[in-house]
């Protein structure tokens, strides 16, 4: 997989790793990005200090957009899918 978004913060390192472990694979370039908020500090500090994690700050208005944009590529991607004939849905 070329791109892996965790939604949810995995709580321990083996799940993260086992998550975005699924991102460049065979010696292609993946990203994984992990959606957090405040209330995931300790998670965030403890997989930073076992990972090359590096944390971006986004404020509300760049989230609001960035979450906008999603949701268009989401809906882009469903009438692909709908169309090809394909109807496996990843969550």
């Amino acid at each position: 997989m070329d791109l892996v978004i965790n939604k949810e913060l995995p709580r321990s390192y083996r799940d993260y790793v086992h998550r975005v472990g699924r991102t460049g694979r065979n010696n292609r370039p993946g990203t994984a990005i992990s959606i957090a908020t405040q209330y995931d500090q300790l998670i965030l500090e403890n997989l930073q200090s076992k990972t090359s994690l590096q944390l971006l700050s986004l404020d509300e208005q760049q989230v609001m957009r960035s979450a906008t944009d999603l949701m268009k590529v989401k809906k882009k991607m469903e009438v692909v899918m709908s169309e090809t004939g394909v109807t496996k849905r990843f969550e």
